[in-house]
């Protein structure tokens, strides 16, 4: 994937924030995407391993196993989260599979919204008319 470039802001607390086209936003999305995929995955698999390790009837080898299995979810979920602040995109809800990226239409702040499931080919199509640049 070619390099993906938008403006950036500080904010008063000091945050990036990151701020799209229409545009840049549709082409960061499938990267973020199989980012969104992969935190979702391993956020349910965390969830899984946490319920099994609650139950009495296992082994210490099944105990320990799980354990590991457990950190590398979440080795996995925090790798895709940074993944996704390095690209800018806000991780809303993760067993949803919710994403935001944050924009300016019309000279306002918006927030562009996908979640795992919709079409990622003409995301925000409808928007095809909206400023495609941030104004400085």
């Amino acid at each position: 994937m070619g390099r993906i470039t938008a403006r950036t802001s500080d904010t008063e607390v000091g945050w990036r924030e990151v701020v799209f086209s229409v545009r840049e936003a549709q082409r960061a999305l499938p990267y973020v995407a199989r980012i969104l995929r992969d935190a979702a995955q391993a956020y349910r698999e965390v969830q899984e391993c946490r319920q099994m390790l609650a139950t009495s009837s296992i082994t210490a080898q099944q105990r320990a196993e799980l354990c590991d299995r457990r950190d590398a979810a979440l080795h996995r979920l925090n790798r895709a989260i940074d993944e996704c602040n390095a690209v800018g995109a806000d991780l809303l809800d993760i067993p949803l599979g919710r994403v935001r990226f944050n924009a300016i239409l019309d000279g306002r702040k918006a927030s562009l919204i996908w979640r795992l499931g919709d079409p990622i080919d003409n995301a925000w199509a409808w928007l095809g008319s909206a400023p495609q640049q941030v104004e400085s």
